[in-house]
């Protein structure tokens, strides 16, 4: 199955039900870079990095994950609950206000 796949490719704790799973995590991880894209660090760069920097012909479900490694680290497992923080949902409607308010400019 495609989900238990990309579970094995991302590295997950627990197999991927749908490929929404995947997705809501990534989403937040991303959330997250912008969030706290900040001096040192800047993790929307090492994120844009880690996907731009893999070798050519790395398929693209592998640079997603490289710019996940990039922020996060390269770990045996990912626990994609305890990556989660709860404070990023306001971030996320915050952004998506912001977005459709600026549509109507």
């Amino acid at each position: 199955m495609v989900f238990q796949s990309s579970a094995k490719r991302f590295k997950t704790y627990a197999l991927l039900n749908k490929s929404s799973d995947l997705k809501d995590h990534l989403i937040s991880i991303y959330i997250s870079a912008a969030q706290f894209d900040a001096p040192p660090q800047y993790q929307v760069t090492q994120v844009c990095k880690g996907i731009d920097g893999a070798s050519s012909g790395t398929d693209i479900l592998d640079r997603i994950f490289a710019g996940m490694i990039a922020i996060r680290g390269n770990r045996s497992c990912y626990h994609m609950s305890q990556d989660y923080d709860p404070r990023l949902s306001d971030w996320g409607w915050q952004v998506c206000q912001q977005h459709h308010l600026l549509k109507r400019l």
